[in-house]
């Protein structure tokens, strides 16, 4: 009986953008129809306009060979959660030459221990994607500087694992790349291995280190997650958020409960970031200072202070309205004995910036 394969050709034809995204009983029936479908697209093509390709396991992890059928030069953006085995990272060295123009790369392993093969298998893929913009790694490797100098377009670089060291290494080589996004989550591993490398001192993240990000000018979104300790300071924030000038979004997750930021800390970023829109950090807000005639920061509207400690919730609120004139929303982690002054200081901040305005319209009237 023939098959009508005009429809379907009609139909692959007009899909630009796949998401596979299943669970452990649908991966074995998904993977067997595409190597069926690869017998007859050798040279892969079997979505001629395809330009986006996602595949994702929240069971087992799939083997990736099958996906051949489904790609070609014409693919800007692959992401991946797969398992590193032979046949898939054999199948990643390969990326480079099945998809020359790649813009937008994701890894995942859904085994999160260090593996050697896999690392050294994607340390020599990455240098080989010329042409991407985007990175998105949660891939327990090591970057050996040089990596950097491969990606003359990046912009976007999200590292999810790997050591502190290596990754800022990879950062201080790029210093030349216009990045406008990096998200860095770096918190400790708890890994036999991962705690004894946490013992070197190029894996603690001091604040000469924090301050090599400096050079990157043009950046509007960072997210860093580490236990940052007695290094972040007011005076490196400033120093850092002085070169940020187009941040929109600055979220820095520390891992542990002490912190030596305070208050005067908001002052720089409300005049050195005036497009900041969302900020989220910890603070010592247990201590009030007194609050400087300047200009006010109109675009902040979420303030997330975690688990910031703090005495008096009218100061802080008083001292909030002062810089960010249009701070809508405050947050603070749940479950910690500070959370009922935060509420309080959400809670009066509207009448404070209502206050804030009129003022500053009677200097305006004269």
């Amino acid at each position: 009986m023939p098959i009508d394969w005009v429809r379907p050709r009609f139909y692959a034809a007009r899909i630009k953008s796949l998401v596979i995204d299943w669970d452990f009983t649908e991966t074995p029936k998904i993977m067997d129809i595409l190597k069926a479908m690869g017998l007859f697209y050798p040279s892969g093509g079997l979505l001629p306009n395809l330009r986006c390709l996602e595949c994702h396991s929240h069971g087992s992890c799939p083997d990736l060979t099958s996906l051949r059928v489904l790609l070609h030069p014409q693919v800007k953006k692959i992401s991946f959660t797969c398992s590193p085995s032979i046949t898939n990272l054999s199948f990643l060295s390969a990326l480079p030459v099945i998809c020359p123009r790649l813009r937008c790369f994701g890894l995942s392993f859904c085994r999160g221990e260090y593996c050697p093969e896999a690392a050294a298998v994607v340390s020599t893929l990455l240098p080989a994607l010329q042409t991407l913009k985007s990175l998105w790694l949660d891939v327990d490797i090591r970057f050996g500087p040089t990596v950097a100098g491969s990606f003359p377009c990046l912009q976007e670089f999200t590292m999810l694992k790997g050591g502190v060291a290596s990754v800022m290494r990879l950062l201080s080589a790029a210093a030349d790349l216009d990045l406008i996004k990096i998200d860095l989550c770096l918190f400790p591993a708890t890994t036999t291995s991962q705690i004894a490398e946490l013992a070197w001192r190029g894996d603690v993240m001091k604040a000469h280190t924090l301050r090599e990000l400096s050079f990157f000018h043009g950046l509007n979104s960072v997210y860093i997650a580490w236990s940052f300790g007695p290094d972040l300071d007011d005076k490196t924030l400033d120093l850092l958020t002085a070169s940020w000038t187009q941040l929109t979004n600055l979220q820095l997750i520390q891992g542990g409960k002490a912190t030596n930021l305070t208050l005067k800390s908001l002052l720089a970023l409300g005049q050195n970031c005036p497009h900041l829109q969302c900020l989220r950090l910890m603070i010592d807000a247990r201590e009030v200072p007194e609050l400087p005639r300047v200009a006010s920061q109109r675009s902040l509207e979420l303030l997330a202070f975690g688990s910031s400690p703090i005495q008096n919730a009218t100061k802080v609120a008083r001292y909030l309205s002062g810089i960010f004139l249009d701070l809508r929303y405050i947050q603070s982690d749940v479950l910690i004995e500070y959370r009922q002054l935060w509420k309080q200081v959400s809670e009066l901040l509207p009448e404070f910036v209502a206050v804030r305005k009129e003022e500053r319209e009677q200097v305006r009237a004269g």
